[in-house]
């Protein structure tokens, strides 16, 4: 049990300040968010208000060997916006997760396929509370580890 914990503590100190999803990438898509809340502060007229947008994601564009298995505690997949989403404009239509053999949901029910590459589309479907869709679509993709690489 001692030697479980060791593990996760140097996991924890090695990833928690510039790791995926720890404080640089919270960081960035805070950052993200009070740009888009100062642009709407600053638009002078409700016609130029500014389009909903993503302000973050995780894994972040480009990340590589994240884990396979959907049953990890640290397994998840999500995207921030910087105004409050229309829930009823996220959906399979919207939002799609797909590697190179074919579409997967974005909440997968399996776990993912090791050492591939997995690509995310978050279309101009989506919408903020008050209907503002995007602009263009967000496309980021990530990397699982391959079947021979040690879990975390």
């Amino acid at each position: 049990m001692a030697m479980s914990s060791r593990k996760i503590v140097a996991w924890l100190h090695g990833n928690y300040f510039a790791g995926p999803g720890g404080v640089v990438d919270s960081g960035y898509m805070v950052a993200g968010m009070y740009e888009q809340w100062w642009q709407m502060l600053t638009t002078k007229a409700d016609n130029d208000i500014f389009s909903a947008q993503i302000a973050g994601v995780y894994p972040k564009n480009g990340a590589r060997n994240l884990s396979a298995n959907i049953q990890q505690d640290d397994f998840r997949i999500y995207a921030v916006m910087g105004r409050t989403v229309q829930p009823s404009s996220v959906n399979t239509q919207t939002v799609k997760m797909f590697n190179e053999k074919g579409i997967i949901r974005l909440e997968p029910e399996t776990d993912l396929l090791p050492g591939h590459t997995y690509t995310t589309v978050i279309s101009t479907g989506v919408k903020d509370k008050q209907g503002r869709a995007q602009k263009k679509a967000y496309i980021w993709r990530f990397e699982t580890q391959s079947a021979q690489s040690p879990d975390m």
